[in-house]
């Protein structure tokens, strides 16, 4: 158990609570086996959120041209998507177990 801290902060949301902030807001969350968990979303607004220091989450795409940054297509003249990667989010119980 850690206590908080100035340095160690209480996260803001449960691993439940940001799985369902995420699905609200039209992001697509799914886990590996091998204990990783990521999101797919075309809301630029959603990957900001998820890769900012509230989250913590990173990018999970390979730098490229893509407007915007970090951004891929599933098709051409598609809309831009991200992949996050939530394993290591800022938040209180399992991100793996609220995903399932």
């Amino acid at each position: 158990m850690s206590i908080p801290s100035p340095d160690n902060p209480e996260p803001e949301y449960t691993a439940t609570e940001l799985v369902r902030l995420i699905r609200e807001r039209g992001g697509r969350v799914h886990r590996y086996r091998a204990v990783q968990v990521f999101v797919l979303t075309n809301s630029e607004e959603l990957q900001r959120w998820l890769t900012g220091d509230e989250i913590g989450g990173k990018l999970f795409t390979a730098p490229n041209d893509s407007t915007p940054p970090g951004s891929y297509q599933r098709a051409r003249d598609s809309k831009p998507e991200w992949d996050v990667v939530i394993t290591n989010a800022k938040v209180g119980g399992d991100i793996w177990e609220a995903a399932a």
